[in-house]
């Protein structure tokens, strides 16, 4: 699990919030450095993270919200 608070890809992102979980993995509110916008972040958990992975970006490449 990530650490509220930590940063990654050389502080590029810090994780602000934890958003929700489900069988995949956590996803997390984190705010970007350099825009100042907040973006969701998936910690995959799951053993089958390629395919289930797989699976939400084919799913998530259909949708047209601001958002997404």
């Amino acid at each position: 699990m990530l650490k509220l608070g930590s940063s990654f890809l050389n502080g590029k992102y810090t994780i602000e919030s934890k958003l929700g979980h489900g069988s995949f993995g956590v996803v997390y509110k984190a705010l970007e450095k350099f825009s100042q916008k907040h973006v969701a972040i998936k910690e995959i958990t799951d053993d089958d993270y390629k395919e289930a992975l797989l699976s939400e970006i084919e799913l998530m490449a259909g949708l047209h919200h601001p958002n997404v």
